[in-house]
C-alpha cells in the first residue's frame, strides 16, 4: 500500500541535510549510512509485529552533523504475541506463564467442538484478542475441510458436547440412550 507519493522521492533531495526523520513505518528502516530513517512505530500494532523490537531512537548531534544514534527500547506492560497449543494444555501453562496478561493470538490445535473456548481462554489470559482453530478447517487431502466434514453427524456433536461439559467421555449406557434420542428425532423428521 503505497499512500501519497512518498515512495517516489528520491533519497538525494536530502543530501544537504545533517539528519532526515520520516514519519514512521511498522518496522524501522535507515538508508544513506543512518542518515535518513523512518522510525518504526513505537507500539507493536498487529500480531504480525509480534517479533519486532520495539523502541525509540537518541540522536545527538554535534557541530558536525550526527553525533550518535541510539536505539532504545521500549517495553511496554502487554506484549503482543501468539500461542499455540490444544486447549487443555494452554490452560494449565496459564499457571506458570508470568506474562499471561499480554495480548494474545491463540491458535488452538483441537480436531473437535469445544463449548465456549474464549471464555475458558479469557478465564486465564485475560487479552486474549483474537482465536483460531485451523485445525477444525484442515483435512490431510486438502486445504480447507469439505462442506460433508463440516456437516457432523447429531450424535457426534453431542458427544464432543458432553464431554466439554462434563469433562468425560459418555459410559456406553449413556452413549446407547443417546443414539436411540437422535434416531427417534431423525425419524419424527423424515
Amino acid at each position: 500500500l503505497a499512500v501519497g507519493g512518498a515512495d517516489q522521492v528520491p533519497a538525494a533531495l536530502f543530501d544537504g541535510f545533517a539528519y532526515v526523520a520520516l514519519g514512521h513505518l511498522h518496522g524501522p528502516q535507515a538508508f544513506r549510512q543512518g542518515r535518513i530513517r523512518y522510525s518504526g512505530s513505537p507500539l507493536k500494532y498487529s500480531f504480525s509485529e509480534e517479533k519486532h523490537n520495539k523502541g525509540v531512537l537518541l540522536v545527538e548531534f554535534d557541530q558536525n552533523g550526527v553525533a550518535t544514534a541510539t536505539a532504545l527500547p521500549l517495553h511496554p506492560l502487554h506484549d503482543v504475541r501468539s500461542i499455540e497449543g490444544r486447549l487443555d494444555e494452554l490452560l494449565l501453562a496459564a499457571q506458570a506463564d508470568v506474562h499471561s496478561d499480554d495480548y494474545l493470538l491463540v491458535r488452538l490445535t483441537d480436531d473437535h467442538a469445544i463449548l465456549d473456548p474464549m471464555g475458558k481462554l479469557r478465564a486465564v489470559y485475560p487479552n486474549v484478542l483474537q482465536m483460531e482453530k485451523p485445525q477444525l478447517y484442515r483435512d490431510e487431502a486438502q486445504p480447507l475441510m469439505s462442506a460433508a466434514r463440516l456437516r457432523r453427524d447429531e450424535f457426534s456433536l453431542f458427544s464432543d458436547f458432553f464431554e466439554q461439559v462434563s469433562g468425560q467421555p459418555m459410559t456406553p449406557a449413556q452413549r446407547t440412550a443417546m443414539q436411540d434420542v437422535v434416531n427417534n428425532v431423525l425419524k419424527r423428521e423424515a
